[in-house]
């Protein structure tokens, strides 16, 4: 999926609306649990698109980060910042890969 805008909206609203039923749903779902739930306003998440790829140019990423910074309840996420956030994350635990070394002699 891209960051094109009904792409983008499209995905705020779906996710918007499974979090609704999710929040109506939830006493039934967990009606025979030996744990209670409880869900308010769980926050949501969208991971979609490229930034470095789709919003080469200013007034796109300008756009797109003030839409981004004017939801309160949906965190938007491009592929490209998670995986460099589980990059960091990885270097932080020591858990980063490296390059296969040859074991041939």
């Amino acid at each position: 999926m891209s960051l094109g805008t009904s792409d983008l909206s499209g995905s705020v609203v779906q996710v918007l609306n499974y979090r609704h039923e999710l929040v109506r749903n939830l006493p039934t779902l967990t009606d025979n649990a030996a744990t209670t739930l409880n869900a308010f306003s769980p926050k949501c998440a969208v991971i979609i698109g490229n930034a470095e790829v789709e919003l080469r140019d200013e007034s796109a990423r300008r756009s797109f980060e003030l839409f981004r910074a004017s939801l309160k309840d949906v965190e938007i996420v491009t592929y490209d910042e998670l995986f460099r956030k589980v990059e960091i994350l990885a270097e932080l635990f020591s858990l980063k890969r490296t390059k296969a070394t040859d074991k041939t002699e």
